[in-house]
Formats: structure tokens, C-alpha cells, sequence
């Protein structure tokens, strides 16, 4: 009897195994979640998962924070963060003041949403996936941490029972630019083409896109449209912006993508030179480089979320 009732308690205190649901909370002893407090709340389970465990084979890991924060009466800014085996794949940004509280997030399931409701009270529902470091064979830790980047703190921050690591067979959606490698030329008063293609790779739902252009202060002045409207990416989406040159000098120009997954950016060299000067329009040879983009969430997490 003594063996059997010393087998169950430590099966109980053990971090709960793997299987096709995930874990959440509720199963990995934390029945009612996690309650956290002070300015820097912090708390955690243990889980097990399968000795082939690796990210994405054939198994994704997502990590899913379900909140409620309330938060004491003054402005502030805090981050909250979720790390599987130390390494954060979630993190949401609360900016409180003005009676309201707006709610920040990025990620790779849902791309940036941004959502403001007003009192002190905030409740998040956010998933993206863990980076690939932070998912192991094995023991492996999940924990939550409330950041104050400046305020007077929280009064209650609840993670709810339904919160923990999540499984999925579909692949992380990506977007992506390939722009021209080498420098755009355009004379002064006249106009050139800024071509791209817009690519993407994943699993998840396709849908609305828009990429848009940005410029310096000076130099150079938009020639049409500063946006490109794409209902579907589908595999890659051809487009293009047309500046026109002001004044004789080189110029980096900007083309991003808001709000949709890793929020991908890329830049284009432009030199803008005299008028007759001799100059070859050296994209129109080289062809389309890939611009490097980095996938939030699977990549090295910054402290702070913005990129």
C-alpha cells in the first residue's frame, strides 16, 4: 500500500507527458491557472515531451497565453512573455493611460493586432509558435513573467487555465520580399520602377495583404501609389512603385508589409543622379535578390517586441 500511494504522489508531482491535445494548465497541476503579482509577477509548470520531440517534425509547438490583467491606477507599459525552456515565443505589450488599455501583439498565427478597450482591465488570447530552441526531448519548463517597463504594476494578473503549449501539423506562415541587389539610377525630374515580388510559405489561412512604400524626407517623391493591395499572396505576388528623383544623392526606400505575420521589410538602394549624366540601370540585368527576413517567434526574441 505504502509503494502504490508513493508511486501516485510522484506521478503527480511529475510535469504531465506529451500527447496530441498539448498541455494545458488545468493538466499540468494548475487547475484554476496561474495567479501573478508585483511589478515583475513571474510563474511556471513542468512538461515532458516524446524523446523525438523537435520543432515542426512533424509536430509544431505553439505556446498560448490566455489572460486576464487588471492594473493598479496610473499609466504605464508592461510585456508579457511566455518561454518554453527559457526561450520566449509570446510576448504582448499593454500600454495603460488615458482610461484605456491597449493590447500589442505579433505573431506568426495571427500577425500584429492591436486592440484598445477602455478601464484598467485587459483579457488576451494569443498563440504563436515557440522558437526552435525552445522545444526539446525531455523535462522542459513553460513560464510566464509581467515585465513593468515603467507604471505602478498590476493588481491581478490571471493566466487562465486554458493557457500551456499547443500542438499543430500546419506549417508558420512567413512573408518575405526579393528586390532588385544592386542600386536603382533615376535622373533628377525623372521617374523609375521599384519592382518586387512578394512571397509567402506556411500553412495557415491566405488573405489580405498590403505592402507599402516608404521614403526618406527628401530626395525623393512618389511618382503613384504608396500602397499595393493583394487579396491572396498565394506562392508570390509580383509589384512595383514608381518614385521620381528630386535631388542628386543616394537614398535606402522602405517597403513593409503591416499587421500580417512577421511583418516583413525590405529596402531598396536608390541613387538619383544629374541629368545627363551616363548611368546604367543595373536591376533590370541583375534580376531580384531574396531580402532576408526573420520569422517571429522561431528567431532569437528581442526583449522588446518591436522590430
Amino acid at each position: 500500500m505504502r509503494s502504490a500511494a508513493l508511486a501516485a504522489l510522484l506521478a503527480a508531482l511529475a510535469p504531465a507527458a506529451a500527447d496530441g491535445a498539448g498541455f494545458r494548465l488545468d493538466r499540468l497541476g494548475a487547475p484554476k491557472g496561474l495567479t501573478l503579482h508585483g511589478q515583475t509577477a513571474a510563474g511556471g509548470v513542468g512538461f515532458v515531451l516524446p524523446s523525438d520531440a523537435v520543432q515542426g517534425r512533424p509536430l509544431w509547438y505553439l505556446l498560448h497565453v490566455h489572460a486576464r490583467v487588471s492594473f493598479v491606477q496610473g499609466d504605464g507599459e508592461y510585456i508579457l512573455s511566455a518561454a518554453s525552456d527559457g526561450y520566449t515565443g509570446a510576448q504582448i505589450v499593454f500600454r495603460v493611460g488615458r482610461g484605456r488599455v491597449m493590447t500589442d501583439t505579433l505573431g506568426l498565427v495571427d500577425g500584429r493586432r492591436i486592440v484598445t478597450r477602455p478601464g484598467r482591465t485587459a483579457v488576451v488570447d494569443f498563440r504563436n509558435y515557440a522558437q526552435l530552441r525552445g522545444v526539446r526531448a525531455g523535462r522542459n519548463t513553460l513560464r510566464f513573467e509581467l515585465e513593468t517597463l515603467f507604471g505602478p504594476g498590476v493588481s491581478t494578473l490571471q493566466i487562465l487555465p486554458d493557457s500551456g503549449v499547443e500542438t499543430t501539423r500546419i506549417l508558420p506562415d512567413e512573408l518575405g520580399f526579393q528586390v532588385p541587389r544592386d542600386p536603382v539610377v533615376v535622373p533628377v525630374g525623372g521617374t523609375a520602377r521599384l519592382p518586387f515580388r512578394l512571397v509567402r510559405r506556411g500553412g495557415r489561412p491566405d488573405g489580405l495583404a498590403l505592402v507599402r512604400l516608404g521614403l526618406p524626407a527628401d530626395g525623393l517623391a512618389p511618382a503613384g501609389a504608396r500602397t499595393a493591395r493583394f487579396a491572396r499572396v498565394g506562392s508570390g505576388r509580383y509589384g512595383g512603385f514608381a518614385v521620381r528623383g528630386v535631388r542628386a544623392g543616394s537614398y535606402l526606400v522602405q517597403l513593409f508589409v503591416p499587421r500580417r505575420y512577421n511583418q516583413p521589410s525590405a529596402g531598396i538602394a536608390v541613387v538619383v543622379v544629374e541629368p545627363g549624366r551616363r548611368h546604367l540601370n543595373v536591376p533590370l540585368a541583375a534580376g531580384l535578390g531574396v531580402g532576408l527576413v526573420a520569422a517571429a517567434g522561431l528567431a532569437v526574441a528581442a526583449r522588446r517586441p518591436r522590430p
